[in-house]
């Protein structure tokens, strides 16, 4: 009997480091975009796994409702940054009820998001920080929320008109 729940310890233990490093469905990048002197584009670009979505930052169902959680960008308080407008979002966002919470009405990404904060800049020698929250449901089953932190490292010297151009917003909504 001792052997069987050491071979049973072993076993689980062999498989429970892989389920608690499994990749999230949802991969960020960030970039940084000059727009002018004084602002910034910041960029925050999320690839999702076929088969899965997250959830737009802007929902029409209320706080109090039981639904999914939805993206939120987060930033450290500084004084050397400001926001400039609302943030921006961008992809195939698509409005359809939720079997995975009551068939509430929910709106969400697949394939490819983009959430652009614009913000002016007083001091580009200091980076901007914060994460972003986000959630990823499947078919079946959600995962719960995962964080990833940001850092946009900013360059003072760099030519507004050296920027890549940005994406054209869809909608917009202040930032989290």
């Amino acid at each position: 009997m001792k052997k069987q729940l050491l071979l049973l310890a072993l076993l689980a233990s062999a498989f429970l480091p892989a389920w608690s490093q499994m990749e999230s469905p949802v991969q960020w990048t960030f970039e940084a975009r000059p727009v002018s002197a004084d602002e910034v584009d910041l960029v925050f670009e999320a690839a999702i796994q076929e088969g899965w979505k997250t959830y737009s930052p802007k929902q029409s169902y209320g706080e109090d409702a039981l639904g999914p959680v939805p993206i939120g960008i987060f930033f450290d308080e500084s004084s050397h940054f400001s926001m400039a407008g609302e943030l921006q979002e961008a992809g195939k966002r698509k409005e359809a009820q939720e079997p995975l919470f009551d068939n509430l009405t929910v709106a969400y990404y697949t394939g490819k998001a983009v959430f652009t904060q614009r913000v002016k800049v007083a001091d580009f020698n200091k980076p901007i920080t914060g994460y972003v929250e986000s959630m990823a449901c499947n078919e079946e089953m959600c995962l719960p929320p995962s964080a990833e932190d940001f850092s946009f490292s900013l360059n003072a010297g760099q030519d507004a008109d050296q920027a890549a151009p940005t994406q054209a917003p869809t909608a917009a909504l202040p930032a989290f």
